[in-house]
C-alpha cells in the first residue's frame, strides 16, 4: 500500500506539474501558482457558485422542493462524470507514455492500475466543483440546514465520481482487452469521442423532450418531476439512492446508515478496480503495444509552391488532426457547446409550449433596437468562445519539438500570428454556429448580424493574443502524454477565466445601461465597441512586432 501511495503521488505530480521549470525561483513559482489557483477558485465561486446558491435559496424559500433538487443533482453529477471520464480514462491509462516505464518497476499491476484510476478521477472534480458542489450548498442554505448536512455533502461530493468512473474504466478495460483496438489508438479515441458526443446530445434531447419547464410556474413543474422523471433516474443511477437518502435525512439516524451504505458502495467499486488490475490492464498493455498508421510513399509526395503562412496554418491543423486528445480539447469542445445550445433551442422552439419561452419574429425585431439586448448578445457570443484552448496551449502542444520554432527561417512574430489566426478561426466558427439558426429563424437583418459579429471577431483576436502570450511566457513543453499540454495546463484555465471576465465586463455594462436607462443606437454602440477594440488590437500587434526577437525566449 505504501508503493500505491507513492506511485499515485508521483503520477499526480507528473500530470499536474509536467513541464514546469523548477530550476529557478522554485519558491516564487510555487507562491505565484498557489496565488493564481486561489484567485481562480475565488472567481469560480463568485461568478458561478454564488449565483447558483442564491437561486436555489430563492426557489426553496417559496416551495419545499429540496428532495426533488437532491434527486436531480446527484444523477446530473453521474452523467457529467460518465461523459468526461471516458477521455480521462483512455488518456491516463493508454495514451500516457509512462506505462512502459512502470511495467519494469517492482510494482504490482494492481497498484499501477489503481493509482492511474485515482489520477484520472482527479480530473472529474473540476467540473463538479463548479456546478454540483454549489448546488448541494444551495440546497443546504435554502433549507437552513445544520452543520451535519454540509459534512454529509462534503463526503458525498468526494465520492460522487467514483462509481461512474469505475464503471467507465471497467468497460474500457474489457473493450481494449478483448478487441485489440488499442493497436490503433487514434481510431479508438475517435470512436470514444463520437460515442460520448452522441451520448451527450441524446441526453440533452431526452431531457428537453421529457422535462418541459414552465417558467411562470416552476414550482408545479418541478413538483411533477417527483412522479415522472425521478423514478427513472433512480433506476439508472441506483448507487446514488443511498446518497440522496443521506442528504434528505441528515438530521436523523437514517441519514447515518444511508451515508455508510454509500461509502461501502464506493469502497466496493474501488476494490473491484483493484482486483481486476492484473487480469485486464497488464494483459492489454503487453498484447496491444504499438500503433497502426498510414504508410506514406516518398515517391508520391509532391512539393507544391505555397505561402509560408498557409504552410504553417496547415501544420497547426495537422498536429491537432493527428492527435485525438488535441482534437477533442481544441476542436470538438469548441463546437460541442454551441451545437448543444442550438439543439436545445430548436427542441424548445418546436415544442407545443414554446411560445411562452421563445417569442415570434415581430417581438424579436422589436427588441433588436435595445442596447441592453445587444450587449446581452455580445456577452453570449464572447462566452461561447471561453471554451477554446487553441491559443493558450499552442506552444505547449509543440512539446519537445518546440525548439524547432527557433530554427526555421520564419520570424517568431509571423509564427505567433499563424497560431492566433488558427485559434480565431475556430472561435469564430463556434460563434457563427450559435448565431446562424436564430438569424435564419427570426430573419434578423444582416446589418444587425454585422454589428454583432464585427466586435466579437475583434475581441476574439484580442483574447487570443493575450492567451498565446500566456503560453509564450510559461509553456508546458515537457509532458509524458498529450492531455497534459491541454487539460492540465494552467494557461488554458487562465484563458477560460479571462474570457469569462470579458463577458462579465460586458454584462456589467449591460447592467448600467439597464439601471440608468441609457438609450443609444445599436449601430453607434457597435461602432464605439469596435473602435475601442481596433485600437487595443493595433497596440497589441505593435507590441508583439516590436518584441519579435524576444517572443520565443522561454521556448527551450
Amino acid at each position: 500500500m505504501s508503493k500505491l501511495g507513492a506511485l499515485t503521488k508521483v503520477l499526480f505530480k507528473t500530470n499536474l506539474f509536467a513541464g514546469e521549470n523548477n530550476s529557478k525561483g522554485k519558491n516564487k513559482s510555487k507562491f505565484l501558482s498557489g496565488l493564481l489557483i486561489a484567485l481562480l477558485i475565488v472567481f469560480v465561486v463568485g461568478s458561478l457558485g454564488v449565483p447558483i446558491v442564491m437561486t436555489l435559496d430563492a426557489v426553496l424559500a417559496v416551495a419545499p422542493l429540496e428532495n426533488i433538487f437532491i434527486s436531480l443533482i446527484l444523477p446530473l453529477a453521474g452523467v457529467t462524470t460518465i461523459i468526461f471520464s471516458v477521455f480521462s480514462v483512455v488518456s491516463v491509462f493508454y495514451l500516457s507514455k509512462d506505462s512502459d516505464h512502470l511495467l519494469h518497476l517492482p510494482i504490482a499491476p494492481k497498484d499501477i492500475m489503481l493509482s492511474k484510476f485515482l489520477v484520472s478521477l482527479m480530473n472529474e472534480y473540476y467540473i463538479l466543483f463548479m456546478f454540483i458542489l454549489p448546488c448541494l450548498i444551495g440546497v443546504g442554505v435554502g433549507i437552513d440546514a445544520s452543520a451535519m448536512y454540509y459534512v454529509y455533502s462534503g463526503v458525498i461530493f468526494l465520492l460522487l465520481p467514483v462509481i461512474p468512473s469505475a464503471i467507465v474504466t471497467l468497460i474500457v478495460l474489457v473493450i481494449t482487452r478483448f478487441t485489440g483496438i488499442m493497436k490503433n489508438k487514434d481510431l479508438f479515441m475517435y470512436i470514444s469521442m463520437f460515442l460520448v458526443v452522441a451520448f451527450a446530445l441524446a441526453y440533452n434531447f431526452v431531457i428537453q423532450e421529457f422535462i418541459a419547464i414552465d417558467p411562470e410556474n416552476i414550482g408545479t413543474t418541478l413538483g411533477s418531476l417527483e412522479g415522472e422523471a425521478i423514478p427513472y433516474l433512480k433506476m439508472i443511477f441506483p448507487f446514488y439512492n443511498s446518497a440522496s437518502d443521506a442528504l434528505m435525512n441528515f438530521d436523523n439516524m437514517n441519514g447515518i446508515f444511508s451515508l455508510i451504505t454509500f461509502i461501502c458502495f464506493n469502497l466496493i467499486a474501488i476494490f473491484v478496480i483493484y482486483v481486476v488490475g492484473d487480469k485486464l490492464y497488464l494483459k492489454t498493455l503487453t498484447m496491444n503495444s504499438g500503433s497502426k498508421g498510414k504508410k506514406t510513399k516518398l515517391e508520391n509526395i509532391k512539393c507544391k509552391k505555397t505561402s509560408v503562412f498557409s504552410m504553417l496554418l496547415k501544420k497547426e491543423w495537422l498536429v491537432i488532426k493527428r492527435t485525438p486528445v488535441f482534437m477533442l480539447n481544441i476542436v470538438v469542445i469548441v463546437f460541442l457547446m454551441p451545437i448543444i445550445f442550438i439543439m436545445s433551442f430548436m427542441i424548445g422552439y418546436s415544442s407545443g409550449d414554446a411560445s411562452s419561452i421563445f417569442p415570434d419574429q415581430s417581438v424579436v425585431h422589436g427588441y433588436l433596437d435595445s442596447p441592453l439586448v445587444y450587449l446581452i448578445i455580445l456577452v453570449a457570443g464572447v462566452f461561447f468562445t471561453s471554451f477554446s484552448l487553441a491559443a493558450s496551449t499552442s506552444i505547449s502542444r509543440e512539446g519537445s519539438n518546440a525548439w524547432v520554432m527557433k530554427t526555421i527561417p520564419v520570424s517568431a512574430f509571423k509564427q505567433v500570428n499563424v497560431k492566433v489566426f488558427f485559434a480565431a478561426i475556430l472561435d469564430i466558427i463556434g460563434v457563427l454556429i450559435v448565431l446562424a439558426i436564430p438569424t435564419i429563424m427570426f430573419e434578423i437583418p444582416l446589418y444587425y448580424v454585422a454589428c454583432v459579429l464585427i466586435p466579437i471577431i475583434l475581441i476574439v483576436f484580442i483574447l487570443n493574443y493575450f492567451n498565446i502570450l500566456l503560453d509564450l511566457k510559461k509553456p508546458r513543453i515537457k509532458w509524458s502524454e498529450e492531455s497534459v499540454a491541454v487539460k492540465q495546463n494552467m494557461n488554458g484555465m487562465v484563458s477560460i477565466f479571462l474570457t469569462m471576465a470579458i463577458a462579465a465586463f460586458f454584462g456589467l455594462i449591460a447592467y448600467f445601461v439597464y439601471k440608468y436607462r441609457i438609450d443609444i443606437n445599436v449601430i453607434s454602440l457597435s461602432g464605439i465597441v469596435s473602435g475601442i477594440c481596433v485600437i487595443i488590437l493595433a497596440l497589441i500587434i505593435l507590441c508583439f512586432k516590436k518584441n519579435d526577437n524576444r517572443l520565443l525566449d522561454n521556448v527551450d
